[in-house]
C-alpha cells in the first residue's frame, strides 16, 4: 500500500494467533496513538519495508508470545512505548535492522520495563538485535533472561544506543556472547551492566569507531559473573571505552580483560577481576 493509515484513538488487539500488527512492503504513512498489543504465536509489531510507522502518545505496550515484541526492517520509526515484553520468541525479541529515525524519538524510546524471556535458537538470533541502524534507540530497565543466543548484538551501527540498567541472567543454552558491539560509529551507553554465567565471553567489542568519542560507555556498576569465556574483550578497534563505575568480573575459563590489536583509550574505574583458567 502507498496510501496512509491514522489510527487517531486507543487501538487494542489481541490475537490468538499471528501478529498484532504486521506491515509488509507498503511506503505510506501510518500512525498509532495508544497501542495496546497483546499477541499470542507471533510478533507484536513488525514493519517490513515500510515507509514511516509512528507509536505516539500514552499506553502503548506490547506483549507478545511466541515472536518478537517489534520486528522492524528497512523502516523509518517514531516510536514510544511504556513497555515491551517479548517471551518464547522462535527468533529474536526485538529486532531493529536499516532503521531510521523521525519525530519526536527520531527513532525508538522505551520509558519502562524490557523483558526478554526465552528468545531466539542460534548465534543469529540474539534477544535485542540492533543492525544497520541510523536512528535513536533508547531503552529503559531491561532484562534478558533464559537466552539461546547472545543477550544484546549492535552491528553496524551510525545511531546511538542506550540503556538503563540491563540483567543478562543465565543462559537457557548455548555458547554466546552477553553483549556484542561490533563495526559501529555509534555510541553505545548503559547505566549499569549484569551479565551472569555467559555461555561465552560477557562483552565484546570489535572493530569500533574513531579516536574521537566514547564509543562504548557504563555510567555505573559492570558485573559479570561467571563467564566462561573472557569478561570483556576489546578487538581491533580505534574507539574509546569507558568503565566508570566499579566493574567486577569472574570467570571460570578465560582471561578477566582481553584488549588487542586495539589503539583506543580504555579505562575502568574499580577494576575488581577473579579469572580461573
Amino acid at each position: 500500500s502507498t496510501g496512509n493509515a491514522n489510527f487517531s484513538g486507543p487501538t487494542t488487539i489481541s490475537t490468538t494467533s499471528g501478529d498484532g500488527v504486521n506491515i509488509n512492503a507498503s511506503s505510506g504513512s501510518y500512525t498509532f496513538n495508544g497501542l495496546d498489543l497483546t499477541a499470542q504465536n507471533g510478533s507484536g509489531l513488525v514493519a517490513n519495508t515500510a515507509g514511516l510507522v509512528s507509536v505516539t502518545g500514552t499506553g502503548n505496550n506490547i506483549d507478545a508470545t511466541g515472536g518478537a515484541a517489534l520486528d522492524i526492517d528497512a523502516t523509518t520509526i517514531d516510536m514510544t512505548f511504556e513497555s515491551l515484553s517479548s517471551k518464547d520468541s522462535t527468533s529474536k525479541g526485538v529486532s531493529l535492522s536499516n532503521v531510521t529515525g523521525a519525530g519526536a524519538s527520531n527513532g525508538l524510546k522505551v520509558t519502562g520495563l524490557t523483558t526478554i524471556d526465552n528468545s531466539g535458537i542460534n548465534d543469529n538470533q540474539a534477544s535485542v538485535a540492533i543492525q544497520n541502524n541510523a536512528s535513536s534507540i533508547v531503552f529503559a530497565d531491561t532484562n534478558i533472561l533464559n537466552r539461546n543466543g547472545q543477550g544484546i548484538d549492535i552491528d553496524n551501527t551510525t545511531g546511538d544506543v542506550t540503556f538503563d540498567d540491563i540483567l543478562i541472567d543465565t543462559p537457557a543454552t548455548g555458547t554466546f556472547d552477553g553483549i556484542n558491539v561490533a563495526d559501529s560509529n555509534g555510541t553505545t551507553t548503559f547505566n549499569s551492566v549484569v551479565i551472569n554465567n555467559s555461555g561465552a565471553n560477557g562483552i565484546v567489542l570489535d572493530n569500533l569507531g574513531d579516536t574521537s568519542t566514547d564509543f562504548f560507555v557504563v555510567n555505573g556498576r559492570t558485573t559479570i559473573s561467571n563467564s566462561q569465556g573472557s569478561g570483556i574483550v576489546v578487538n581491533n578497534s580505534t574507539g574509546n571505552a569507558n568503565f566508570s563505575g566499579p566493574t567486577t568480573i569472574s570467570t571460570t575459563s578465560g582471561d578477566g580483560v582481553n584488549i588487542n590489536a586495539s589503539s583506543g583509550s580504555y579505562t575502568f574505574n574499580g577494576l575488581d577481576l577473579t579469572a580461573q583458567n
